[in-house]
């Protein structure tokens, strides 16, 4: 791993210790590729924790004026772009108040307020909500209705087995700015996992237990702190844990929540689900890669096989980048051989399927 990839790392957490500090500014003393530095840190998601760190504690004078212009204005241009978008929740939660319809807030649009306490440090490319699927097209036209248009063709998204979310966008040109609004109706986050998992998500106990929530000065429901770990799990593992900022994430929201999370429940209802595998080994990936000397956060129960892990870490960490990667890796966490050669013979079904729709 490269210096400037190092230091991204002991960046990509909320508040780093004085050892992660210490370490950083060592580093920072090195002879860097600071364009690669800069790249990496775009690339990743975390630029605007990258700078606010780099400001915070005095490290500025480390990098080239020109670098750290650059990421002064990521992280001022995201708080801008972040405020307008919190504007237009805020907004739209009130319409959804008044017609008495229930959305719980996913991923981002959550995390920023609640978990990253700064809207700035936490960028995100749309809203993510989570609604009922009867609610679908009642909120569809709340959209519509505002501007937005849908990216595919509603009937056809809605009405497929394994579709699990819709994508609305409009351009604000008196803002100058592009709002993107993902309307899912499930807590899964590809089509393999809904093929895979179908049935086994249970729809009435993910809304019974949300909670309510003030976000943007608005009133919406949060997942429970389980199913909303669950679900951030599934969505940094259904990208191959590709972005860091997918992991800070996972690791923010545990440390915030921890004592609330009720880790026994979480054990059982992740084997209901098939995702024991799953989800401990996305906890420790996650662990292993942002703080690997503090493994007592993963309390799922861990992969036995050795060399299932090997195998993962090997798939992941060569960057082997291909369609399919999380439902190969999905498949190697199966301990029955009978469950690998079923999910084998569903994967190849969806593989063909896909080539035959393109």
């Amino acid at each position: 791993m490269r210096i400037e990839e190092r230091i991204v790392i002991l960046f990509s957490v909320i508040d780093p210790d004085k050892s992660r500090l210490t370490k950083a500014e060592e580093l920072l003393k090195s002879g860097l590729d600071w364009d690669y530095l800069l790249k990496v840190s775009k690339q990743h998601g975390v630029a605007c924790l990258l700078y606010y760190h780099l400001n915070r504690f005095g490290f500025q004078g480390y990098l080239p004026p020109a670098i750290f212009k650059e990421l002064e204005s990521i992280y001022y241009n995201n708080c801008a772009r972040n405020t307008l978008i919190y504007e237009e929740l805020a907004r739209l939660l009130s319409i959804f108040e008044q017609s008495q319809i229930k959305v719980i807030l996913l991923k981002g649009i959550f995390l920023a307020e609640a978990v990253y306490k700064n809207i700035a440090l936490r960028q995100m490319s749309d809203m993510d909500i989570l609604i009922k699927k009867d609610d679908f097209f009642r909120i569809g036209k709340v959209l519509l209705d505002s501007g937005y248009s849908a990216a595919d063709s509603i009937n056809t998204s809605f009405n497929d087995p394994l579709s699990y979310s819709v994508l609305f966008a409009k351009v604000d040109r008196l803002r100058s700015i592009s709002i993107s609004i993902d309307l899912h109706w499930d807590i899964l986050t590809s089509t393999w996992m809904r093929s895979f998992i179908a049935g086994r998500v249970n729809p009435e106990k993910i809304w019974s237990e949300a909670s309510s929530v003030n976000i943007a000065g608005a009133n919406a429901l949060a997942l429970s702190c389980q199913h909303h770990l669950f679900h951030l799990c599934l969505h940094s593992f259904s990208h191959s844990f590709e972005r860091l900022i997918l992991l800070t994430d996972i690791f923010e929201f545990v440390r915030n929540y921890q004592d609330r999370i009720d880790w026994n429940d979480a054990r059982e209802e992740a084997k209901l689900l098939g995702l024991e595998g799953t989800l401990s080994y996305c906890l420790y990936y996650t662990y292993r890669s942002l703080k690997p000397r503090d493994p007592k956060q993963i309390r799922l129960k861990t992969i036995n096989a050795d060399y299932q892990r090997k195998a993962i870490l090997f798939l992941i960490q060569k960057k082997l980048k291909f369609y399919g990667l999380p439902c190969l890796i999905y498949i190697l966490l199966q301990n029955k051989i009978q469950d690998v050669y079923k999910l084998t013979l569903k994967a190849v079904f969806l593989l063909r399927k896909r080539l035959l729709t393109r």
